[in-house]
Protein backbone atom coordinates (compact mmCIF):
# COMPACT_ATOMS: atom_id res chain seq x y z
CA UNK A 1 0.00 0.00 0.00
CA UNK A 2 1.18 3.46 -0.85
CA UNK A 3 -0.72 6.55 0.18
CA UNK A 4 -0.42 10.25 0.44
CA UNK A 5 -1.18 13.53 -1.20
CA UNK A 6 2.10 14.31 -2.94
CA UNK A 7 1.44 15.68 -6.40
CA UNK A 8 4.34 14.21 -8.39
CA UNK A 9 6.42 11.55 -6.65
CA UNK A 10 3.61 9.79 -4.78
CA UNK A 11 1.54 9.07 -7.91
CA UNK A 12 4.62 7.78 -9.79
CA UNK A 13 5.63 5.50 -6.91
CA UNK A 14 2.09 4.21 -6.52
CA UNK A 15 1.73 3.51 -10.24
CA UNK A 16 4.95 1.54 -10.28
CA UNK A 17 4.79 -0.32 -6.95
CA UNK A 18 1.42 -0.24 -5.18
CA UNK A 19 -1.16 -2.97 -5.00
CA UNK A 20 -3.35 -0.45 -3.14
CA UNK A 21 -3.44 3.33 -3.09
CA UNK A 22 -4.85 5.12 -0.03
CA UNK A 23 -5.79 8.67 0.84
CA UNK A 24 -6.20 9.27 4.55
CA UNK A 25 -8.29 11.83 6.38
CA UNK A 26 -8.82 14.26 3.50
CA UNK A 27 -12.01 15.65 1.92
CA UNK A 28 -13.45 13.40 -0.79
CA UNK A 29 -12.82 16.04 -3.44
CA UNK A 30 -9.10 16.09 -2.59
CA UNK A 31 -8.99 12.28 -2.61
CA UNK A 32 -10.63 12.23 -6.04
CA UNK A 33 -8.02 14.62 -7.40
CA UNK A 34 -5.22 12.47 -6.00
CA UNK A 35 -6.76 9.27 -7.37
CA UNK A 36 -6.85 10.93 -10.81
CA UNK A 37 -3.15 11.80 -10.49
CA UNK A 38 -2.34 8.18 -9.71
CA UNK A 39 -4.52 6.95 -12.59
CA UNK A 40 -2.67 9.29 -14.98
CA UNK A 41 0.67 8.02 -13.64
CA UNK A 42 -0.53 4.47 -14.30
CA UNK A 43 -1.38 5.42 -17.89
CA UNK A 44 2.09 6.88 -18.41
CA UNK A 45 3.74 3.54 -17.59
CA UNK A 46 1.08 1.42 -19.30
CA UNK A 47 -0.47 0.04 -16.11
CA UNK A 48 -4.19 -0.61 -15.96
CA UNK A 49 -5.44 1.47 -13.00
CA UNK A 50 -8.07 -1.21 -12.49
CA UNK A 51 -5.27 -3.48 -11.30
CA UNK A 52 -4.89 -1.32 -8.20
CA UNK A 53 -7.14 -1.28 -5.13
CA UNK A 54 -8.30 2.22 -4.12
CA UNK A 55 -9.04 3.06 -0.49
CA UNK A 56 -9.74 5.85 1.96
CA UNK A 57 -9.16 6.17 5.68
CA UNK A 58 -11.90 8.16 7.37
CA UNK A 59 -12.59 9.24 10.93
CA UNK A 60 -16.20 8.42 11.81
CA UNK A 61 -18.99 9.64 14.04
CA UNK A 62 -22.29 7.87 13.51
CA UNK A 63 -25.41 8.36 15.60
CA UNK A 64 -29.04 7.35 15.69
CA UNK A 65 -29.97 11.04 15.44
CA UNK A 66 -28.25 14.39 14.95
CA UNK A 67 -27.88 14.94 18.68
CA UNK A 68 -25.98 11.68 19.07
CA UNK A 69 -23.78 12.50 16.07
CA UNK A 70 -22.94 15.91 17.56
CA UNK A 71 -22.14 14.31 20.92
CA UNK A 72 -19.82 11.76 19.32
CA UNK A 73 -18.02 14.56 17.46
CA UNK A 74 -17.64 16.49 20.70
CA UNK A 75 -16.35 13.39 22.49
CA UNK A 76 -13.46 13.13 20.03
CA UNK A 77 -12.82 16.89 19.79
CA UNK A 78 -13.90 17.08 16.17
CA UNK A 79 -16.05 19.75 14.58
CA UNK A 80 -19.13 18.23 12.94
CA UNK A 81 -18.75 20.29 9.75
CA UNK A 82 -15.08 19.40 9.36
CA UNK A 83 -15.71 15.73 10.05
CA UNK A 84 -18.59 15.70 7.59
CA UNK A 85 -16.26 17.05 4.89
CA UNK A 86 -13.17 14.94 5.56
CA UNK A 87 -14.65 11.91 7.26
CA UNK A 88 -17.93 10.17 7.82
CA UNK A 89 -20.42 11.78 10.15
CA UNK A 90 -24.16 11.42 10.43
CA UNK A 91 -27.00 9.03 10.95
CA UNK A 92 -26.72 5.54 9.45
CA UNK A 93 -28.64 6.74 6.38
CA UNK A 94 -26.25 9.67 5.83
CA UNK A 95 -23.32 7.41 6.56
CA UNK A 96 -24.41 4.96 3.84
CA UNK A 97 -24.99 7.80 1.39
CA UNK A 98 -21.49 9.09 2.06
CA UNK A 99 -20.03 5.60 1.57
CA UNK A 100 -21.79 5.63 -1.81
CA UNK A 101 -19.86 8.81 -2.66
CA UNK A 102 -16.67 7.05 -1.60
CA UNK A 103 -17.52 4.16 -3.95
CA UNK A 104 -18.09 6.62 -6.81
CA UNK A 105 -14.41 7.60 -6.50
CA UNK A 106 -13.52 3.99 -7.27
CA UNK A 107 -12.84 2.99 -3.67
CA UNK A 108 -13.68 -0.54 -2.73
CA UNK A 109 -12.18 -0.33 0.74
CA UNK A 110 -12.64 2.17 3.57
CA UNK A 111 -10.67 2.14 6.78
CA UNK A 112 -12.92 3.53 9.50
CA UNK A 113 -11.17 5.27 12.39
CA UNK A 114 -13.07 5.16 15.67
CA UNK A 115 -11.36 7.50 18.12
CA UNK A 116 -13.48 6.93 21.24
CA UNK A 117 -12.54 3.32 21.97
CA UNK A 118 -14.73 3.28 25.09
CA UNK A 119 -17.90 3.99 23.08
CA UNK A 120 -18.93 0.43 22.32
CA UNK A 121 -22.47 1.63 21.48
CA UNK A 122 -20.93 3.43 18.48
CA UNK A 123 -19.33 0.22 17.28
CA UNK A 124 -22.57 -1.70 17.79
CA UNK A 125 -24.53 0.92 15.82
CA UNK A 126 -22.11 0.62 12.90
CA UNK A 127 -22.15 -3.18 13.08
CA UNK A 128 -25.94 -3.39 13.18
CA UNK A 129 -27.12 -0.59 10.88
CA UNK A 130 -24.28 0.23 8.51
CA UNK A 131 -21.97 -2.70 7.85
CA UNK A 132 -24.71 -5.20 6.83
CA UNK A 133 -25.59 -2.86 3.95
CA UNK A 134 -22.01 -2.43 2.71
CA UNK A 135 -20.38 -4.92 0.36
Amino acid sequence: MIGGMGERTTPRLAARHAAEFNCAFVPLEAAGIQFDRVRRACAVIGRDPGSMRWSLALTVACGRDEREVAQRCANIDRDLETLTEGGLAGTPERFLSRLGEVAELGCRRAYLQLLDLGDTDHLELLAEQVLPQVR
